[in-house]
């Protein structure tokens, strides 16, 4: 029988295949292994005959006590036999993963030597990990039923948000949506700081009316309107403005008035044209025939503050035969505290 067992030992070929499943319908995974092996007798003939077998597996390479049993009556056939381990004995809770050998008893001899390691046949590999689509009518957890038939969660509420990730990049800018409807009115803002004083305006110093005043007949004849005498309370520009209307009656050939302002009569009209006031009627008018018109005349005087100054408003018949011509208005002054443009 030793030589048997020895011949056993070293002529036996062990092959550990898991089952797979290939087809997409459901069904449980067999805990089931094949073991294949010939065995020879001592003077080394193949055996063609029944022999009991017993088959261990240990957590260790040698030596301990075994984690799982079984027994088998096998027939040869040429030597050659197959068992299926876990056939009367469970594998279940044997199987985790760890480390296993597998241990081989003919007949009564001893175990054989070494033990052999338990490998993962090719493809059984992946039974560690899932790569590619799954088709469970439910799963489950240590028992506890966790997505049901319908694929809804049915599991415990909590934990099923896990942390937030890194922010991702910046995605495209979306189309600008509708414009939204407008909002209330925001609450009144508070009163700006007040900014500084600006300058003082013109100060209406005096005012005067005057008229009708007959004007004196023949080419250059003056007449004084009116005339005004004013303190400034500050130095600066004075503003003078004389307003009003005169009237011209029937006569024969060119009539023409002048309205000008000066300190006295005599150089009212020694500045420019431009602070006149000038009516002219060409061709005269029927005998009997009135004739009004406005004027304005304006004139600046450089005034220094407390000083009395006195500005005078004069008509002169600049051109035209004997008529009765007569003017009525007001005269009036401002003072600036600069000089006007």
């Amino acid at each position: 029988m030793l030589s048997r067992k020895l011949l056993c030992s070293l002529a036996a070929v062990s092959a550990l295949a898991a089952l797979s499943l290939s087809a997409p319908a459901r069904a449980d995974v067999p805990l089931r292994m094949v073991h294949q092996g010939r065995l020879f007798d001592p003077q080394g003939n193949p055996l063609s005959t029944s022999v009991e077998i017993t088959f261990s597996l240990y957590s260790q390479d040698s030596g301990g006590a075994a984690v799982w049993t079984e027994k088998h009556t096998v027939a040869t056939d040429d030597g050659y036999f197959s068992a299926e381990l876990g056939d009367t004995t469970t594998l279940t809770g044997v199987l985790t993963g760890a480390p296993l050998y597998l241990g081989i008893q003919v007949g009564q001899d001893p175990e054989m030597t070494p033990r052999s390691p338990l490998q993962s046949v090719p493809y059984a590999i992946l039974a560690g990990n899932v790569l590619g689509d799954i088709t469970p009518h439910s799963i489950s957890v240590n028992g506890t039923p966790v997505i049901d038939a319908t694929g809804a969660w049915i599991g415990l509420p909590t934990n099923l948000v896990g942390p937030q990730g890194p922010q991702g990049d910046p995605g495209p800018q979306g189309a600008p949506g509708p414009i939204g409807p407008t909002g209330a009115d925001g609450a009144p803002g508070a009163p700006g700081v007040m900014g500084p004083a600006g300058p003082a305006g013109p100060t209406l110093l005096k005012r005067v009316g005057f008229g009708p005043i007959t004007l004196n007949s023949g080419g250059g004849a003056t007449v004084q309107l009116a005339a005004l005498t004013f303190t400034p309370p500050v130095s600066g520009t004075a503003l003078i403005v004389g307003r009003g209307w005169c009237y011209q009656r029937g006569l024969v050939g060119t009539n023409e008035i002048n309205i000008g302002i000066g300190t006295t009569l005599a150089n009212a009209f020694a500045g420019f044209q431009q602070d006149w006031g000038m009516l002219r009627l060409p061709g005269g008018l029927p005998n009997g025939t009135d004739f009004g018109h406005h004027f304005t005349a304006e004139s600046v005087l450089a005034v220094t503050a407390n000083t009395a100054t006195t500005v005078v408003l004069g008509a002169r018949h600049f051109v035209g035969a004997v008529v009765t011509d007569s003017c009525s208005g007001n005269f009036s002054v401002q003072v600036y505290t600069a000089n006007l443009p």
